[in-house]
């Protein structure tokens, strides 16, 4: 996703980096990939401008 999006992931939960995901996202922005994220495995996530 750092890639896809151009952005910087930190984990402040070292837990929430053991995370595993699949899917594929294509015109979402990187909110609406997080959010999508959530709803199969919940956590916190907040994006700094």
């Amino acid at each position: 996703m750092q890639h896809w999006f151009d952005v910087k992931i930190h984990f402040e939960d070292e837990r929430v980096k053991q995370l595993n995901f699949n899917g594929s996202f294509e015109k979402e922005t990187i909110d609406q990939a997080m959010k999508a994220l959530q709803m199969a495995n919940p956590f916190k996530y907040k994006i700094k401008k």
